[in-house]
């Protein structure tokens, strides 16, 4: 009787043993996993405001057309592209690449100083997919962006020039050189976003669609604040008054530098 007791008593033992080491595995695999996600949006975030190229981001999504649109900083992102070097040759428009590269730097530097992530500390499963939260505050790239390319477009319809190539750059630069006195109304200071990831264990696609999304919302797409509804809803008086103020001060000369 006392060694089936003792039988038994071990076999519960045992049990109990494989347990406890099911739970400690499941809670080292799945926080792994989490720290890995974690880990992955962090790098995701600091690419994005720390200069990576197009190619090495297309590398970290696995996808080749990324647009330039979605690129916060760096040689590839739409504040910083340029003409071929045989336009620039041609047009003699190096001392507007280097005034360019300056300009852009400027935003650059806000985006970087104003940029911080906050990440959740737990997930959910929504949609066939783990999901990963946070919160992000950071510089109202997009809004930059969108009074960048409508000065662009009216600098480019008020001084055309022979190749519209060439007066669609130098738009850009003196639009950028404009803005540059107004960089400090892009700044988030208060203002948190939600953002989330999505990862998807049987589809690839899917979860890269999700990294691609959450770049974008790191350029404040998601953003719906006052601050931002005051930039969308003054943008055609602002950027008027801008342009005027810009040719009384002597800013700028046409699309000359």
């Amino acid at each position: 009787m006392k060694t089936n007791i003792r039988k038994i008593a071990i076999i519960v033992i045992i049990i109990l043993i494989l347990i406890l080491i099911g739970i400690i595995i499941k809670h080292t695999l799945f926080g792994t996993k989490k720290e890995n996600i974690n880990s992955k949006m962090e790098n995701i975030s600091q690419l994005a405001i720390s200069g990576a190229s197009k190619e090495e981001l297309s590398k970290y999504f696995n996808i080749e057309n990324l647009d330039s649109n979605s690129i916060m900083t760096g040689p590839d992102s739409y504040m910083r592209e340029k003409p071929s070097d045989e336009i620039i040759k041609q047009y003699k428009l190096s001392d507007y690449i280097k005034l360019q590269d300056k300009l852009a730097a400027n935003v650059e530097k806000k985006i970087k100083d104003n940029f911080t992530l906050i990440l959740g500390e737990k997930t959910t499963d929504a949609n066939g997919g783990k999901v990963y939260s946070g919160s992000v505050k950071g510089y109202y790239q997009l809004e930059y962006l969108l009074d960048l390319k409508t000065l662009q477009s009216t600098l480019s319809d008020e001084y055309k020039e022979d190749n519209d190539e060439v007066t669609n750059y130098k738009a850009k630069v003196i639009a950028m050189k404009i803005l540059d006195d107004y960089l400090s109304i892009y700044e988030n200071k208060k203002y948190f976003g939600g953002v989330n990831l999505y990862i998807y264990a049987d589809d690839e696609d899917r979860t890269t669609t999700s990294y691609l999304s959450f770049l974008s919302t790191l350029t404040g797409v998601t953003y719906n604040n006052e601050d931002v509804n005051k930039l969308e809803d003054t943008r055609d008086t602002r950027l008027k008054e801008y342009l005027e103020n810009a040719k009384n001060k002597k800013i700028i000369n046409g699309l000359n530098i």
